[in-house]
């Protein structure tokens, strides 16, 4: 379970998709004890009903995790829903012009 983690970060994944992607079965329950087992260890962290490798794991395996993803909070700040950054939609849509959509 724990490669497989590994293997699919920095995704998380829900119990089922874990145990289906690692050939387990979703209705066991020693399935589910060696879940626990590894959580217990601090291998594996479960939030939200996703479960993720914690940096314990990575040491474990004797890998590091992947790097994680630019997203809009790592160049600044997240766009609020709904709004355009004047930055971001130049990039989004080159061939068009914006200038009539954003407020001066």
């Amino acid at each position: 379970m724990l490669a497989t983690l590994a293997h699919y970060a920095p995704l998380t994944l829900t119990r089922v998709q874990l145990y289906t992607l690692a050939g387990y079965s979703t209705n066991s329950g020693s399935t589910d004890g060696n879940l626990q087992a590894l959580k217990k260890e601090e291998l594996v962290q479960e939030t939200a009903k996703q479960l993720a490798i914690t940096p314990t794991g990575w040491t474990r395996l004797g890998r590091t995790p992947p790097p994680v993803p630019l997203t809009a909070a790592a160049h600044g700040g997240a766009v609020a829903p709904g709004t355009r950054s004047r930055s971001l939609a130049g990039a989004e849509h080159p061939n068009r012009d914006l200038s009539g959509d954003l407020d001066p």
